[in-house]
């Protein structure tokens, strides 16, 4: 029951947001988590909200995204960011990843 009501939401948290970026007017753009931050510097901030970026704001971009964004004080998951979606795959049922397909 948990694996299929969080694949569930998994899967209308995606097709709520892919069906606001097929809207005509929608102005928002699909990004490939794996390509973050550096697709933040080189094509949103500049092409997508028409900002300039210079060398100080792109240093704090790299800065922000070095940190574990869900380590806030007394969590215990305080401190840098590193790559887990591999690890959390893998400790996925095999339901869970069926239904994901």
């Amino acid at each position: 029951k948990d694996d299929e009501f969080c694949a569930a939401h998994l899967a209308s948290l995606c097709e709520s947001a892919y069906k606001e970026y097929k809207e005509p007017m929608s102005l928002g753009q699909m990004v490939n988590y794996a390509d973050l931050p550096r697709v933040m510097i080189e094509n949103i901030m500049p092409n997508h909200f028409g900002v300039s970026l210079d060398t100080d704001a792109i240093e704090r971009i790299w800065d922000v995204n070095s940190v574990y964004s869900k380590g806030a004080a007394g969590k215990g998951k305080a401190g840098a960011w590193k790559e887990d979606s591999s690890e959390k795959e893998q400790m996925a049922s095999e339901s869970v990843k069926e239904a994901c397909r």
